[in-house]
């Protein structure tokens, strides 16, 4: 026999996840505020220049920037590539120039996106590929 849980905990379960989710975003919105304000400025970049790039109002880039909103995940992940820095930076304020996990380019996420479109066997041959092609451009 299969237990159902009861409605009453199921929503419970639903209101604790939203709470864990709305303390987050209280807890890191200033700091990411701050830290897409800093970026912006040092690229040189008004309000509008990065709405514009981004796809959403000057309005909002003052509502991040000022802590009375946060930008949605697609929306960081442009920040960061406008921004020249990486998503963990502006979330978490990890100071790293280490970008190899990071695509940096609209080339390298493309292909990286079909990489993790392969199943095992598929990646293992695009990937021994990518070393015959690398090897012989070493060579030249």
């Amino acid at each position: 026999m299969v237990k159902v849980p009861a409605v009453q905990s199921v929503g419970a379960s639903v209101e604790k996840l939203k709470a864990k989710k709305e303390g987050w975003l209280a807890l890191n919105r200033k700091q990411l505020g701050s830290r897409i304000l800093e970026k912006r400025t040092a690229a040189g970049l008004t309000q509008k220049d990065l709405a514009k790039l981004i796809g959403v109002t000057p309005g909002a880039i003052t509502q991040y920037e000022n802590d009375q909103s946060t930008p949605a995940l697609e929306r960081l992940d442009a920040m960061a590539e406008h921004l020249q820095c990486t998503l963990d930076y502006l979330v978490y304020g990890t100071n790293t120039e280490d970008r190899s996990h990071t695509a940096r380019s609209a080339v390298e996420r493309e292909a990286l996106q079909i990489f993790w479109s392969f199943d095992k066997r598929d990646a293992e041959t695009a990937l021994a590929l990518l070393r015959v092609f690398a090897a012989s451009r070493r060579k030249r």
